[in-house]
């Protein structure tokens, strides 16, 4: 594949969420909750232009 700029900050953006979130204390659901949906939303979006990239042919 390919990897572009923009490829590689969306798997910086994961990979700070999912930082982020394995390091929030139990104690703080509510912290819990908003750090995982923003880690889900970073995903998806990494993901998303994963795909995007392997429909338009540029991944080889």
């Amino acid at each position: 594949m390919r990897i572009t700029d923009d490829l590689l900050a969306k798997a910086e953006e994961f990979r700070q969420a999912q930082l982020e979130y394995f390091e929030l204390p139990a104690a703080d659901p509510e912290r819990l909750s908003v750090a995982r949906r923003q880690w889900q939303r970073a995903a998806c979006d990494f993901a998303a232009m994963v795909l995007e990239l392997l429909d338009d042919g540029r991944a080889l």
